[in-house]
């Protein structure tokens, strides 16, 4: 089963599919913080993707599980 989440920006509402299995310990985290208000960002150089700071957010166990530090697509 593919969970889902919904992200509001503006008067868009977008749909992602959480892929548990591949990314457990980051979406375990994910859930603790959620709902989430954060500054998004377009990362026009990498494709079609949007960023957040997670640094921003108070959790220090969230898992830098298949992170990257440069968005990019994927």
């Amino acid at each position: 089963m593919t969970d889902k989440l919904t992200i509001d920006v503006a008067e868009y509402t977008f749909t992602a599919e959480l892929f548990e299995d591949e990314a457990p310990e980051s979406i375990a985290a994910m859930r603790k913080f959620l709902p989430l208000e954060s500054t998004l960002m377009h990362v026009r150089w990498s494709g079609i993707a949007t960023w957040i700071n997670i640094d921003a957010i108070d959790l220090p166990d969230v898992p830098r599980e298949n992170h990257t530090v440069y968005p990019s697509r994927g």
